[in-house]
């Protein structure tokens, strides 16, 4: 009886190790993906960056914007 107990033990240790992994893992399940309902919407957010980003490189490159970031701004 008592060397059953432990091949039991034995036997069910790495299954359980292997579940344990496999639910880590995500169960082999795919993963989420985006509806195309907000792909539209997705789309047009990345474009309003895409504006605001040239818009702020323009600023960026404009004499007019520059901030003098040295200290030595006391003229």
């Amino acid at each position: 009886m008592n060397t059953l107990f432990f091949l039991a033990l034995l036997l069910i240790c790495p299954a359980m190790m292997m579940l344990m992994m496999r639910g880590m893992r995500g169960g082999g399940q795919t993963p989420n993906v985006v509806a195309p309902a907000n792909l539209g919407r997705d789309d047009r957010r990345i474009a309003d960056l895409e504006r605001e980003v040239a818009s702020l490189r323009a600023q960026r490159n404009d004499p007019e914007h520059v901030v003098d970031m040295t200290g030595d701004a006391r003229k």
